[in-house]
């Protein structure tokens, strides 16, 4: 199965995650790992990142993307977030 990854950084998406997942991420350590569910979408969150330990990554399956893409932009509009990586720079 095909997989699509999302990259998150800064406080503000960590406090998103907590809100989307139902607080599943209040105790999650620098390099560890767990599955979550959010927006209806199972995904392996990863805390780890080259932008520091407020970085985390978000794996699920390429067919569920939208749907995490949409929840993730959607509730997370308050918290403005920005899109980067090699296509938006």
């Amino acid at each position: 199965m095909k997989q699509r990854s999302y990259r998150l950084c800064r406080q503000p998406l960590c406090d998103l995650l907590n809100v989307l997942s139902g607080g599943t991420f209040d105790d999650f350590l620098f390099m560890t790992s767990k599955v979550v569910e959010i927006g209806r979408v199972h995904c392996a969150a990863i805390r780890i990142f080259f932008l520091g330990e407020l970085g985390s990554e978000l794996h699920c399956p390429m067919l569920n993307q939208r749907i995490l893409f949409d929840a993730l932009m959607n509730e997370g509009s308050e918290h403005d977030p920005i899109l980067m990586g090699y296509v938006y720079v």
